[in-house]
């Protein structure tokens, strides 16, 4: 026995030294990994500057530079406002994001990908080691005024023509310079993430432009339909809202009365209105050129034996198990949509390539990427978004531009609860003007209110880009 014991003393004291040195090893096995990791990212980022010391230029639709090559380094637009307004957009060459110019279209501002006959011409003529140069639809101007009404805000703009489907400006805050970028140091949180194209919202009262749509369109769409609406639901549990007295749909739009909405969504239906914004295409988009965006997303058929439930969805509030949301970009080609006859126009940042032989490549080209309303439905909802602005009851009073018409639909979002409850607000809207086509969408995270910042900015925005003929 005696032996025994002694054995099981030997074997502890083996097993705990072998544990010892099992765990030292693993210690230093994951400094040697990270020393190893370290340096080879800094070899990349070496190598990378290197691989980028001729590539070619960002440029902007009104020429600015944004992205260039000068001695054998990688600079960025010397406005460091400007730089910050489109740090998420173009991206740093060390590729800190993916989801940018920079990254996307390396191979083009590179040149390492061109056909066996291009590459042979630019070897000929000496520009052989040259990149192609990448012009965007962006206006540098617009999207720095842009910028300098979201700077000190946490959110996201976007502008459009909705004629032609460029983005005239998309800017996402917080940002930084492209110094802090290529460093990865001093970088504010989520200061590289794009929300415009990836940041999906609850839409609020916004959405009450599909509601009108797919009411409108519904074999039960009443036009002598009017509702009493004294604020509370017509369902227990159900949309409610502040008084509103006797409404119809063009009075409910404009006073944005969630408890009309409601009830339109339940006498829709939830598989109809499900039914509706598939066959309108929302959340059919996912691309911007070659960048990445996050498609809307809905769902209410949690809803479908719940007509308190189903009559939030119609207001755009995702109560319970409903699923709704929507990134500032579709929020812009909503809008711009209304105000194009129903047209949907495939959205484009990147207007052309450029190679170092002045042959333009992959042109964008005005597509119309489907149907998302009918004419008549569109015609309606332009009236009413144009009302909705002008109206001596409007809720948008800071949307109102004088000398042109503007149509508009704004948003309101509890986020949180009790003490930390804030909210998101939204607009979107559209000049209806053909010399000047544009729509815009403006989400203000942790905002003061809805008309003083998202409708104020939005209204601000259209207004400096009616100034820019031709966009």
């Amino acid at each position: 026995m005696k032996q025994l014991i002694r054995n099981l003393k030997i074997a502890l004291v083996m097993l705990l030294i072998f544990s010892l040195a099992l765990g030292a090893g693993l210690v230093y096995q994951q400094q040697q990994s990270q020393t190893t990791l370290l340096a080879v990212a800094g070899e990349n980022k070496a190598a990378l500057r290197q691989r980028y010391a001729q590539a070619g230029q960002i440029l902007s639709r009104d020429g600015v530079v944004l992205a260039s090559s000068e001695n054998g380094e990688r600079v960025y637009a010397e406005d460091l406002t400007l730089q910050r307004s489109l740090s998420q957009l173009v991206g740093d060459y060390t590729h800190h994001m993916s989801n940018t110019i920079e990254t996307q279209y390396q191979s083009e501002l590179l040149g390492n990908q061109r056909n066996v006959m291009e590459q042979f011409l630019l070897d000929v003529t000496g520009r052989g080691l040259q990149g192609s140069d990448i012009h965007l639809t962006i206006h540098a101007l617009l999207n720095e005024f842009v910028y300098e009404q979201m700077k000190n805000r946490t959110g996201s703009a976007v502008l459009l023509n909705y004629k032609t489907g460029e983005i005239l400006a998309m800017v996402s805050t917080p940002a930084t310079t492209m110094a802090n970028i290529v460093a990865y140091k001093d970088i504010p949180d989520t200061a590289l993430f794009n929300r415009s194209l990836n940041g999906r919202y609850a839409p609020g009262s916004t959405f009450k432009i599909m509601t009108s749509a797919a009411w409108l369109s519904s074999g039960k769409f009443d036009p002598a339909y009017t509702l009493e609406c004294n604020g509370d639901p017509v369902r227990a549990n159900g949309a409610r809202d502040r008084g509103h007295g006797t409404v119809n749909l063009d009075t409910a739009f404009t006073l944005s009365c969630n408890v009309f909405f409601g009830e339109a969504t339940v006498k829709v239906g939830a598989k109809n209105f499900y039914d509706y914004l598939v066959n309108a295409g929302l959340g059919r988009l996912n691309s911007l050129d070659r960048l990445s965006v996050s498609p809307a997303r809905y769902q209410n058929s949690a809803a479908a034996d719940d007509r308190a439930l189903l009559s939030w969805f119609g207001t755009g509030q995702p109560v319970g198990d409903l699923v709704l949301n929507i990134t500032p970009l579709e929020l812009a080609l909503m809008s711009g949509a209304v105000a194009n006859g129903g047209n949907l126009v495939e959205p484009h940042v990147v207007r052309y390539i450029n190679n170092p032989l002045n042959q333009k490549r992959e042109e964008a080209q005005t597509t119309v990427a489907g149907r998302m309303f009918s004419p008549q439905v569109a015609t309606r909802l332009q009236q009413m978004m144009l009302e909705a602005v002008a109206s001596g009851d409007s809720i948008q009073t800071n949307a109102r531009i004088e000398g042109l018409d503007v149509g508009g639909k704004s948003g309101t979002v509890e986020i949180g609860t009790g003490s930390k409850q804030t909210i998101n607000a939204l607009w979107t809207g559209f000049l209806a003007d053909p010399e000047h086509p544009y729509a815009v969408a403006v989400v203000v995270e942790n905002a003061s209110g809805t008309n003083t910042t998202a409708v104020a900015i939005g209204g601000q925005i259209l207004k400096e880009a009616a100034r820019y003929e031709g966009g």
